[in-house]
């Protein structure tokens, strides 16, 4: 189905928790001081980035898009060709696609083969970028993570777990566990890590496997696990209670963060990550998060 996205980038009437399609077409407002930067993604109702962003300025419009697989190639053309298109956000299942669909990566995104967030310049140029495992790094940091841990044990092998290590092994992990129930999604993440990074031990593990060489490691939940309360913990009681650090990507409170934090370990929640999405996504799109309109008496949480 062709869709047309130009009513995305110029009306007043999209709500920002819903996922919104139109087909709709409006002409661009030249005077609008909005900047509209669209999250896609298959679904995109559980992404908290729009709602980080709705809280923290009036300045942004960041509606959530549904984009089937199929549907990516249309929305891509239709932003190129939107002037007041700034860029866009992709969550799954988009981010590895995309990198096939925009004209420049940066260094990270074409070494991972990944894209989470395009800029698009006056030109219609597009380019794309991974700012996922930058996020975590920063969340640590701002968590006041101040560990010098050298492994990290990662549950989830997909597009998360394989940035989110990438950027643990950029400032000082030098050895990762990867752990998926699909061997195929572990084996391409060793070796996209194996290519990219020196000087680093990159193993394959699984569940239990490997917790006792995991002493005072950064602790990764990549994978969906958390999401049902019935799910298995990613990780054994007794890692989590010695870990260094550990950042859960789910959005909801699971028994792992509450576990994590019982035990006074520094923990990041998927909602965190999406607080720290803020700026190095403002910023590969061309927008200064000093220079936002910020609303008076928010403050991100």
């Amino acid at each position: 189905m062709m869709l047309s996205y130009t009513s995305i980038f110029n009306t007043d009437d999209i709500i920002q928790d819903e996922p919104h399609r139109s087909n709709r077409s409006h002409e661009v407002n030249a005077n609008d001081r909005i900047a509209t930067v669209p999250m896609i993604g298959y679904p995109a109702t559980h992404t908290h980035l729009p709602t980080v962003v709705a809280a923290h300025t009036s300045s942004i419009r960041m509606p959530r898009l549904e984009i089937s697989p199929s549907e990516l190639g249309d929305f891509v053309s239709q932003a190129r060709r939107d002037t007041s298109c700034r860029g866009f956000v992709s969550t799954a299942p988009h981010k590895a696609q995309l990198v096939s669909l925009v004209d420049e990566l940066t260094e990270t995104s074409a070494a991972l083969g990944l894209c989470n967030v395009v800029e698009r310049d006056r030109s219609g140029r597009l380019r794309g970028g991974m700012t996922d495992g930058a996020a975590a790094v920063l969340a640590l940091d701002e968590a006041g993570y101040q560990g010098e841990a050298t492994a990290a044990l990662i549950v989830g092998s997909g597009a998360a777990g394989l940035t989110i290590a990438d950027s643990l092994i950029s400032v000082g992990v030098t050895r990762v566990i990867l752990n998926d129930i699909d061997p195929k999604a572990v084996e391409h993440a060793c070796s996209i890590l194996g290519r990219h990074r020196d000087n680093i031990e990159v193993v394959k593990g699984a569940r239990g496997e490997r917790d006792d060489e995991m002493a005072a490691a950064i602790l990764v939940n990549a994978s969906t696990l958390g999401l049902s309360d019935d799910d298995a913990m990613p990780f054994e009681d007794s890692v989590v209670e010695t870990a260094a650090a550990v950042i859960d990507v789910t959005t909801k409170r699971t028994r792992l963060q509450d576990l994590a934090r019982r035990s006074g370990r520094v923990t990041i929640s998927g909602r965190d990550l999406a607080h720290a999405q803020l700026r190095p996504v403002l910023d590969h799109v061309g927008i200064d998060p000093m220079n936002l309109d910020r609303k008076k008496g928010e403050e991100l949480q």
